[in-house]
C-alpha cells in the first residue's frame, strides 16, 4: 500500500511512521500534486485543496474527527473507505466542556466582566453535582464528554436518532422525545456532525424546549441557527452559550456573536488532533482494512458520519 501524507501534521505523521519501522510505504510531500495522488493508494491528511482529483484513492484517513470537507467533494471513488481520527479527542473535548460548565456555575464569566470595570460584586456559585447535561449525539466525541463530566458528578443524557441506550451515558433518548427530558436539563452540549438532516437543526423550536440552560457547541457550526440562539438568549431559554465552531471560520469581525455578553467565542480548539491521536486511529483503521473487518472509525458515506 502506497500511503501519501501532506499538510498540517503530515511531516510529524510521516516521521512517526518511519521511526516505528512499520514497513509501510509512506511518502510525505509539502505541496500535493496530481502525480503524487496517482502514485498513492491511500491519503492520510486533513482535506486537501480542490486542485487535485482524488478519484484514484481507495482509502482516506482524516486527521480530524470531522469529515464533511472530504464528503462534499465530487471526485471520490465509489468504493472509497474513509476513516477518521478519534484517539483521545473525546476526552479532550470533555475537559473543554467541564471547564466551561465550571466557569458557568462559578459565575466566572460575570466576574471577569466585573473585573474589567473594577467592580466588586459577590456572587453565589452553584454546585455541578447532580446537575444534568444533555449531549446531542452519542458517538465517540460524546462518549468522551460524558465520561469526563460524569466523573465530576454531572448526570449525562445522550440523544440520538432512535433512542438507543449507550453504556457511557446515564440515559439516552430519541431526538423526537426531547421534550420528555428538556425540563430536567441544566447544560446542553452539541456534538452533532453536519449532514443534510442536521443543517440548522438547532433552531427556535429546539431552544424553546429549555429554560435557562448553558449551551455548548463543539459539533459543527452549521448545525445551529445562531440568529435563533441569540433570540433564545434574549428570552432566557438559554442563559449563556459557549461556541467553538462556526458556519464561517475564522468568525468574521462583524459577527454579532462577538458583542453578545452572554456568548463566549473560542477559536475551534475544543479538541485539537495531535500526532498521537492520528497514529492511534490510523493503525486501528489499517488493521481493520487488512482483516476486512468493520471499525467504528469508518465513515458511513451515505449518512455523512
Amino acid at each position: 500500500m502506497n500511503i501519501l501524507t501532506t499538510g498540517s501534521l503530515g511531516k510529524e505523521f510521516y516521521n512517526s511512521m518511519v521511526n516505528n519501522n512499520l514497513g509501510l510505504n509512506v511518502v510525505y510531500v509539502e505541496k500535493l500534486s496530481q502525480n503524487d495522488i496517482e502514485w498513492a493508494d491511500s491519503l492520510a491528511s486533513f482535506a486537501p485543496s480542490d486542485n487535485v482529483n482524488l478519484s484514484g484513492i481507495n482509502w482516506i484517513h482524516s486527521f480530524g474527527a470531522g469529515v464533511e470537507a472530504f464528503l462534499e467533494r465530487s471526485d471520490l471513488n465509489d468504493n472509497l473507505v474513509i476513516s477518521r481520527t478519534v484517539g483521545e479527542l473525546g476526552l479532550k473535548m470533555g475537559e473543554y466542556c467541564l471547564c466551561h460548565i465550571l466557569n458557568y456555575t462559578q459565575n466566572t464569566y460575570d466576574i471577569f466582566h466585573d473585573n474589567i470595570q473594577k467592580k466588586w460584586i459577590p456572587t453565589y456559585p452553584s454546585r455541578i453535582k447532580n446537575k444534568t447535561a444533555l449531549i446531542l449525539g452519542t458517538g465517540e466525541m460524546a462518549k468522551g464528554i460524558s465520561q469526563i463530566i460524569r466523573e465530576a458528578g454531572v448526570k449525562s443524557i445522550g440523544i440520538n436518532t432512535k433512542g438507543d441506550q449507550i453504556e457511557e451515558f446515564d440515559n439516552c433518548v430519541a431526538f423526537k422525545d426531547l421534550k420528555l427530558v428538556s425540563n430536567e436539563v441544566d447544560f446542553v452540549i452539541n456534538t452533532l456532525p453536519l449532514t443534510n438532516s442536521t443543517d440548522k437543526l438547532l433552531d427556535h423550536s429546539f431552544f424553546n424546549c429549555f429554560n435557562g440552560i448553558l449551551f455548548i457547541n463543539t459539533g459543527r457550526g452549521r448545525t445551529v441557527n445562531t440568529d435563533d440562539l441569540q433570540i433564545a438568549i434574549k428570552n432566557r431559554n438559554c442563559n449563556f452559550a459557549v461556541l467553538d465552531v462556526f458556519e464561517e471560520e475564522p468568525l468574521p469581525p462583524d459577527s454579532p456573536l462577538w458583542s453578545n455578553k452572554n456568548i463566549l467565542v473560542t477559536p475551534h480548539q475544543a479538541a485539537i488532533s495531535d500526532v498521537n491521536d492520528i497514529l492511534l486511529s490510523f493503525m486501528s483503521a489499517l488493521e481493520s482494512i487488512k482483516q476486512q473487518e468493520d471499525n467504528n472509525l469508518f465513515v458511513d458515506i451515505n449518512k455523512g458520519y
